[in-house]
């Protein structure tokens, strides 16, 4: 994991040997402008330049007029027989859409991806959400995104620490004591997607790494600035090659772990999916 952040940090394209670019560069200057930031606020005779943000403009008319709806959602029935009962599974569906809050989650996917050129969503704990790029690390040079690893920084308060029952309790009461006399809150927990050898198969999983690096002791010898706290298997959707079963099928086929939950070396978690 360390050397993965260390390698991709900057997340380098590299478009031939002598052109490249940083998406964090890009990323960075991608933020500054939505919120109409010039990177030096003065100009050469000291005064405050104004900034016309058009591209806002433009985004904002984008997605205002592409805003999807629940009354958009049509259903019918195919052969007639289901007529009678289409209008309750309409209302049922309508219910449950509007109690999992899919309408916000398109409507920010949709100013994500009109933004930024693209969005990246995670399933997790029964729901979907859209992932910072400014918290986000993969690998850019492999374009599909089930076959690379992820990494991504996510920031947890002492009770939400508590609630997950992860391992190393002794080692998280020790940081969050250094934290409370720095006036710090949040821990900064690293989630990272990679690809493991479990018992001669290759799985998908997530660990779950806590960041200690601002807290690091005088003298320790022993001490780590990266720390483990769980390691699950996750599934892994990959492309059918046969046309005639995507055709049946769909597109993608989902891999999950077919060994014992009981003799695996890895626990295995439904909820948690996939970057």
């Amino acid at each position: 994991m360390i050397n993965f952040i260390r390698e991709n940090e900057n997340m380098t394209v590299r478009i031939t040997p002598d052109i490249q670019y940083n998406l964090r560069d890009v990323i960075n200057d991608n933020y500054r402008e939505f919120h109409s930031q010039f990177k030096a606020k003065e100009d050469a005779s000291g005064f405050k330049k104004l900034f016309y943000n058009i591209a806002w403009v433009m985004y904002r008319t984008i997605t205002m007029s592409s805003d999807v709806d629940l009354k958009d959602f049509n259903m019918r029935s195919t052969n007639g027989k289901g007529i009678q009962i289409l209008a309750l599974f309409k209302l049922a569906v309508r219910n449950y859409l509007i109690r999992s809050g899919f309408g916000k989650f398109i409507d920010e996917a949709m100013e994500a991806l009109v933004w930024h050129g693209s969005v990246i969503v995670k399933r997790a704990n029964s729901s979907v959400y859209v992932i910072d790029f400014r918290n986000y690390i993969t690998e850019p040079n492999v374009s599909n995104p089930q076959e690379r690893s992820h990494a991504e920084f996510t920031y947890l308060s002492h009770k939400q620490m508590q609630a997950k029952g992860w391992l190393k309790k002794r080692e998280v009461k020790e940081l969050w004591e250094k934290m409370q006399a720095n006036g710090k809150h949040k821990f900064k927990v690293i989630e990272f997607w990679t690809w493991n050898e479990i018992k001669g198969e290759r799985h998908k999983v997530c660990q779950k790494w806590l960041d200690r690096t601002e807290e690091q002791p005088e003298e320790d010898e022993e001490w780590t600035p990266y720390i483990m706290l769980d390691e699950f298997i996750t599934p892994y959707r990959k492309r059918r090659e046969s046309k005639e079963e995507r055709e049946a099928l769909g597109d993608f086929s989902v891999r999950w772990n077919t060994q014992n939950k009981s003799t695996s070396e890895l626990p295995y978690h439904n909820n948690a999916l996939e970057l």
